[in-house]
């Protein structure tokens, strides 16, 4: 039956995705007659991919860039130091005690000892930090809120709540003075007028990189939106399959197993399926599209292309010529370049409109600033827990088209791993395991207005205090809060088994 079968796909030079069916027709003296059923790769009609239009984001950042990061390594560089003098206020840190009741019946979960408590942060349900301001150090008070409706644990949404609470101790946030002497300790630049001008640099660098990424994705989705095609529905499927596969295997490489995460983040495997069926389809048609324009400009990639791109790729990861070319075949690093120039194409013929970026104010320091110099002993204390909440899934709803960006491709991947070591190392570290604590949501940590201030916050927890450098984190913040691309360009993949 095998050798039959291969021999009629043969034949027909058919291109078939996913298993056949069997279909037992007849079976006599002159043999057996079988009938198979197959899905083959489709064919592909192109609409326009040329002379797009599409909305250009800015690629150059402003003064207001440069004063909205400064005012972050501020807050970043910033200390807490004890007040005893006065009454706890928006912007201090509150180490608390509290335990919650309902109907004057404790509840699982609502009781915390030690706890630092970011006044303002909106780490807590609505109104409870708002009655911690104006109580002094071991004063005990009451503090009564109502749960939303929306909230996690069914058993409190909606109710009214009364919370024991005690103060230890309170901090307020002291903020070092914006002047070359700051610029001296946090870079390696002797003026603040030298930080600033590296800033709009590097600031400049990753706005062009979000403009460039912003853009391919509007022009790929219209490319997509022109295509016809009949996709059988088991090419999403295997690709779902594989994105799954991948990242339990990325998991599996920071001993999680697939299962301790689904527990973890409460999700069964058909939820966590779920979440992955948006993306595989953008990705598999993604893909196909691509091939089409490569087949119909009949691009291809010279020898000299995939050598650059086997350097290019060498330099990144730091690995020799020789370990790239021997880990990826040069098939796929080839089908990686002709891919990257059919996305080339459609971004060099589009019709771009110009568009000014919405900016996000800086966030605002309710503390006193100091002129003295940070001595090298004091070290900044870390904020207890993020400001917003996000839903328990492994990715989130936008889908991230990486087209041959295999070293941003990898960091994305140790991204989505290394926000769940975040989540759950300080889960340890804040004793979040019970699920009621009066958070918006237990045990989820995500990402500020500054994604990169959020990870670098956050950092020390999830690699043993290991900061990474900011180009990294910039990176990884433009990453998170995406689709996790686990992109159908298999470079990434062989890469990633040669790094392990």
């Amino acid at each position: 039956l095998p050798d039959a079968y291969e021999a009629a796909v043969q034949e027909q030079k058919l291109e078939v995705v996913g298993y056949h069916q069997v279909e037992l027709e007849s079976c006599g003296k002159d043999g057996v007659v079988f009938k198979c059923t197959v899905a083959v790769y489709p064919e592909v009609t192109l609409g326009q991919y040329k002379g797009l239009e599409a909305v250009q984001l800015p690629t150059e950042a402003d003064d207001e860039d440069v004063a909205n990061e400064l005012t972050n390594m501020l807050d970043r560089n910033s200390r807490l130091v004890t007040v005893e003098d006065r009454a706890a206020e928006m912007g201090d840190t509150a180490e608390i005690d509290f335990e919650g009741f309902v109907d004057g019946v404790a509840f699982d979960g609502g009781k915390g000892e030690n706890y630092p408590l970011e006044l303002g942060s909106g780490s807590f349900i609505p109104g409870f930090e708002e009655q911690v301001a104006g109580h002094k150090t071991e004063e005990a008070f009451d503090v009564n809120v109502t749960f939303p409706e929306e909230y996690q644990a069914e058993n409190l949404a909606g109710k009214d709540a009364v919370f024991k609470v005690k103060i230890h101790e309170i901090k307020t946030k002291e903020v070092p003075a914006l002047d070359d002497e700051f610029a001296k300790d946090v870079s390696e630049f002797d003026t603040l007028d030298e930080l600033k001008a590296d800033l709009k640099k590097q600031l400049s660098e990753k706005k062009a990189e979000e403009a460039r990424r912003d853009l391919e994705n509007q022009l790929l989705e219209q490319a997509i939106d022109g295509m016809e095609a009949e996709i059988p529905e088991v090419m999403f499927t295997k690709r779902a399959d594989e994105m799954i596969n991948d990242y339990a295997y990325r998991l599996q490489a920071q001993g999680i197993d697939l299962q301790t995460y689904l527990q973890y983040m409460g999700q069964d495997m058909d939820a966590f399926r779920a979440t992955f069926k948006d993306g595989a389809e953008k990705q598999v048609k993604a893909s196909l599209v691509l091939e089409a324009i490569v087949a119909a400009e009949k691009l291809e990639a010279t020898e000299d292309e995939i050598n650059a791109e086997i350097d290019k790729l060498a330099q990144q990861y730091g690995m020799e010529a020789e370990q790239i070319k021997k880990a990826v075949p040069a098939d796929q690093i080839a089908a990686d370049v002709t891919t990257k120039k059919a996305l080339d194409l459609i971004v060099d013929s589009a019709k771009l409109v110009a568009k000014k970026a919405e900016k996000k104010a800086a966030k605002k320091s309710t503390a006193k600033k100091s002129t003295a110099k940070k001595a090298d002993d004091e070290k900044a204390e870390k904020k207890p827990a993020a400001k917003k909440t996000a839903a328990k899934k492994p990715a989130a709803k936008k889908t991230l088209w990486i087209t041959g960006g295999v070293a941003a491709l990898l960091l994305v991947g140790v991204a989505a791993l290394g926000m769940f070591r975040v989540r759950q190392a300080k889960d340890a570290l804040d004793q979040m395991a019970q699920p009621a604590t009066p958070q918006r949501e237990i045990g989820v940590y995500v990402l500020e207005d500054d994604p990169a201030q959020t990870l670098e916050d956050t950092a020390g927890y999830a690699y043993g205090g290991v900061e990474a450098g900011a180009g990294s984190l910039a990176l990884v913040g433009q990453a998170l809060g995406q689709e996790p691309p686990w992109q159908e360009y298999p470079t990434a993949f062989a890469l990633a088994d040669a790094l392990g």
